[in-house]
């Protein structure tokens, strides 16, 4: 959550707030999923990303 305040405050992304972050369960019990959803100023309307932490 801390970088994309950071980036919101630099003017990168707007709109960012904690309910654009998802947290769950990955299919493993060492594994983490986060998905979030940014708005990045000046190019395409949104990005979608999930990031997978085993």
């Amino acid at each position: 959550m801390k970088i994309r305040t950071q980036l919101q405050e630099l003017g990168a992304i707007e709109g960012f707030t904690d309910s654009d972050v998802t947290v769950a369960q990955g299919d493993s019990k060492k594994a983490v999923v986060i998905t979030s959803a940014i708005t990045v100023v000046n190019a395409m309307g949104k990005l979608y990303e999930t990031v997978t932490v085993a």
